[in-house]
């Protein structure tokens, strides 16, 4: 088993000044350590997204006291993340260390803290006296992911607003925890430029409802961000991993229809726009629709416009080039005003570019 290993360390005063009889002592102590001396009953308990707690003891306390006066030891776990151990077995590992000096080879009981959500860990149980350290077997647990206790998914998705639901059990690991600890990052230019906003909360559950914040037809990025007490008395930061969102897009509500009466010199690019989206098309206003053209599909530079009173439009394209391939795309104007009280301008938005060609 990769993980399992067994270490004995040795300290200086030991290899320096040892008699024969302690030299006899670490060598039926290393045959032990292959007889399974080390083993050890430890049981993770208590798991939450940043703690767990391990208890349990070691299983050959009295073969040890044969050995070795352990009247003065120090009990502790050692542990790592459980992809730095992969990464770097071959190298330098730094464990971090965690003791309770009441424990005790045949009790001991710790807790770890400040561990990271979802993610697996290695520990070992080690026990010190003044001239040695001794390693149990390396063993495995992973904390419980973030979203037991914090998540949040987009629930209604409009032009200009958003609205978030999600699961809030902050309390299970937060001790003293309030609604202003909690909060919406919301990326505008990531990472730099962000608004944070407060969740209304009931129960369990927590929503954000958020009108006028965005743009339509972008696309943001989000994250959780909770701060507090933990239960343990340290004080945690947790963040939710940056997820994606984007507005309704105006863009998708312009339908064109097949190019018609496509000739050696003109052709008619013809379609409509949703009412219901693009408001002002159905209020028998004038409206501009405009069609961007050209050989040269980075470079658009041809420009044929149209005006209508209605959702529909039609501009004929003329002084085409014979057995020639054109590409194109529609704007249309979205007027905000019809889905804001607050908010009053128009904003421009394309259709995907299309292509056909000339007889």
């Amino acid at each position: 088993m990769l993980f399992a290993l067994l270490t004995l360390s040795v300290a200086n005063p030991l290899l320096t000044s040892c008699d024969d009889d302690d030299e006899s002592k670490v060598y039926i102590l290393e045959k032990e350590i292959e007889a399974g001396l080390l083993a050890d009953n430890s049981v993770v308990t208590d798991t939450t997204c940043i703690s767990a707690t391990i208890q349990g003891k070691l299983l050959h306390e009295e073969k040890l006291n044969d050995i070795f006066d352990l009247t003065d030891t120090e009990v502790g776990i050692q542990y790592i993340k459980e992809e730095d151990f992969i990464a770097n077995k071959d190298g330098q590992l730094y464990w971090h260390s965690v003791c309770n000096h009441e424990a005790t080879l045949s009790d001991f009981k710790l807790q770890l803290d400040y561990l990271e959500p979802g993610t697996s860990y290695l520990y070992r149980i080690y026990f010190t006296t003044l001239n040695f350290t001794l390693y149990g077997e390396v063993k495995q647990f992973t904390t419980l992911p973030l979203e037991r206790y914090l998540s949040l998914e987009v629930v209604e998705q409009g032009f200009l607003s958003m609205k978030f639901a999600g699961l809030n059990r902050l309390d299970d690991i937060f001790e003293d925890y309030s609604e202003k600890d909690i909060k919406l990052r919301i990326y505008i230019e990531y990472p730099s430029y962000y608004n944070d906003f407060n969740p209304t909360l009931k129960g369990d559950s927590m929503y954000f409802s958020l009108t006028n914040n965005f743009s339509a037809g972008h696309t943001y990025k989000y994250q959780l961000i909770a701060s507090g007490k933990a239960k343990s008395g340290f004080w945690e930061t947790l963040r939710s991993p940056i997820k994606t969102f984007s507005t309704r897009n105006p863009a998708e509500y312009i339908y064109l229809n097949e190019p018609s009466e496509i000739s050696s010199t003109s052709a008619i690019i013809s379609g409509q726009v949703d009412p219901t989206v693009f408001v002002a098309f159905s209020k028998n206003e004038l409206n501009l629709a405009t069609v961007y053209y050209s050989t040269d599909i980075n470079h658009l530079s041809n420009i044929e416009t149209c005006w209508t009173r209605t959702n529909e439009f039609e501009m004929t394209l003329k002084n085409l080039q014979p057995a020639t391939t054109y590409y194109y795309k529609v704007r249309a104007r979205w007027d905000t005003s019809y889905f804001s009280e607050s908010l009053s301008y128009v904003d421009d938005f394309y259709t995907e570019i299309h292509s056909f060609t000339t007889k």
